[in-house]
């Protein structure tokens, strides 16, 4: 005899609205939790990054200066001494690349990269955290491109007698060329001395704390190869790491300071 019964198949369950709430506010607060340490941790890879590049180019001076007797490429300055063949970069590029004196001004072409493994890939130059090129397109009118990397060198230029480092300097503006060298061995402490270095480059997200003197502005972004640090020529340091700057010190070391770091002769002039 069969069984008049027929077996009832199990109802699946579902989410109550309740349920779903609960759910969706626990994924919320695991997110506000865990996104901050993320972003945290994305940031210090770019630092990293930042600081690696900067290794790379105080390596790679070094190898420039063993090979050069010591002595310290030009500042690749915009305007005060124009582009040179001895500059550590040749960075005018896109629309305003020519034959100047025989050399292209392309950055794979410049002296110091001749020394660095990675064939100058414009990523050696920028800072991953440098995202924007829109606070450095200031009204320079000099028909000149921006300068489109993150790092330049300490250069307070010459004095009419000799360079005052950290670069040597051809000075043409005369219209008699006048060469003057620096040579590596005239640094003194030069575990103290910044040599490259981060500028600021996105006003006004991209400038110094409220206590600062002054407030970076266009005028003040990075605009070419050559630092000349404040009070002698007014440039300052980035803190786009958190209120830091990446360095690269004489020595070849790397390290992270504070803008006013930058603001003080003893870490910046050569003789001191």
């Amino acid at each position: 005899m069969k069984n008049s019964r027929t077996p009832t198949k199990r109802s699946k369950g579902a989410f109550t609205l309740i349920e779903l709430l609960v759910v969706i506010a626990i994924i919320a607060i695991l997110a506000a939790l865990l996104l901050p340490g993320l972003a945290k941790a994305k940031q210090q890879a770019m630092q990293t990054k930042c600081k690696t590049n900067l290794k790379q180019l105080a390596l790679g001076m070094q190898m420039y200066l063993n090979e050069f007797q010591d002595v310290y490429p030009g500042d690749a300055s915009r305007n005060t001494y124009g582009f040179q063949p001895e500059d550590w970069i040749y960075w005018r590029s896109g629309a305003y690349t020519d034959v100047n004196n025989g050399v292209l001004e392309t950055v794979d072409k410049s002296p110091v990269v001749a020394y660095l493994g990675t064939k100058a890939t414009t990523n050696l130059f920028r800072c991953p955290m440098d995202l924007t090129d829109t606070g450095r397109l200031g009204p320079y009118g000099d028909g000149q491109p921006i300068y489109e990397f993150s790092y330049s060198i300490t250069s307070y230029g010459d004095n009419g007698s000799v360079s005052q480092g950290l670069t040597s300097v051809l000075d043409d503006t005369s219209g008699t060329p006048k060469w003057y060298p620096f040579k590596n061995g005239s640094v003194r402490n030069p575990s103290t001395k910044l040599s490259f270095v981060e500028e600021p480059t996105d006003p006004p997200n991209d400038t110094p704390p409220p206590d600062s003197p002054p407030t970076v502005t266009t005028d003040l972004t990075i605009d070419d190869g050559r630092w000349v640090p404040a009070p002698t020529g007014g440039n300052y340091l980035t803190t786009r790491h958190n209120g830091f700057a990446d360095v690269g010190f004489v020595d070849c070391h790397v390290n992270s300071v504070k803008w006013t770091f930058g603001t003080n002769e003893a870490n910046t002039l050569p003789s001191q």
